[in-house]
């Protein structure tokens, strides 16, 4: 061991590093998709709005449906033509009338072509 002496006759350890191998860190281009991908809201629980965020592998025609806790739909978003790629639709927690919905949890559900992916969120009013 390698001793340092300090100020009142102290003694530490020195440490020594020695790498051993490597370790790398490896990056995703975010304009290729690794699959079709529905993510968690954010932020969640929300108030005011949300952003649902997704990815899709190719282009497509996308419907994200947004049902109670009785799996009544209470608003949904049509989007033609969406390129591949990572995708965002903005939920201000209304009705297809524009009314408020009331606190509690919804079910959002993102189609494209014969995909489906389902999730869960949190109203707080």
């Amino acid at each position: 061991m390698v001793y340092q002496t300090l100020t009142g006759g102290q003694h530490i350890d020195a440490i020594r590093f020695t790498l051993s191998g490597l370790t790398g860190v490896t990056t995703q281009n975010s304009q290729t998709p690794q699959g079709f991908i529905l993510e968690q809201n954010y932020p969640n629980p929300f108030n005011s709005g949300t952003t649902i965020r997704f990815s899709l592998t190719s282009p497509s025609d996308v419907s994200l449906s947004i049902c109670d806790i009785l799996g009544r739909q209470v608003h949904r978003i049509h989007q033609p033509g969406l390129n591949a790629g990572a995708q965002q639709f903005h939920w201000d927690g209304r009705d297809a009338q524009g009314i408020d919905l009331a606190s509690g949890i919804y079910y959002y559900t993102l189609e494209a072509g014969a995909q489906i992916a389902r999730t869960k969120m949190l109203l707080v009013r």
